[in-house]
């Protein structure tokens, strides 16, 4: 398999994860009551105003990927927090 196809589904997975990301911040947000027009302004400064922005562009690296993965995991734990509260998943997450 040439390496392109291994940085497309690289890519592929990293937008998944940011995807989920994503969704977990939102569900974080709409349960501490923040209003939806502050919800579009902090997502983009977290996906697009960090670090995060640069490390999807190079996730074939494996600590950029690491990253990416390490930030869904903390965003999927903290919407389980919030949310039912299931200690042992946020700490499995």
């Amino acid at each position: 398999m040439p390496p392109e196809a291994d940085d497309a589904v690289c890519l592929a997975v990293c937008l998944g994860l940011t995807a989920a990301g994503g969704w977990a911040l939102r569900r974080v947000w709409q349960r501490l009551g923040v209003e939806q027009t502050w919800q579009r302004w902090l997502g983009l400064g977290l996906f697009a105003g960090t670090g995060y922005w640069f490390c999807l562009q190079v996730c074939q690296a494996m600590w950029f990927f690491a990253h990416i993965v390490g930030i869904t995991c903390v965003l999927l734990a903290l919407a389980e927090a919030v949310g039912r509260g299931r200690g042992w998943l946020v700490g499995l997450l």
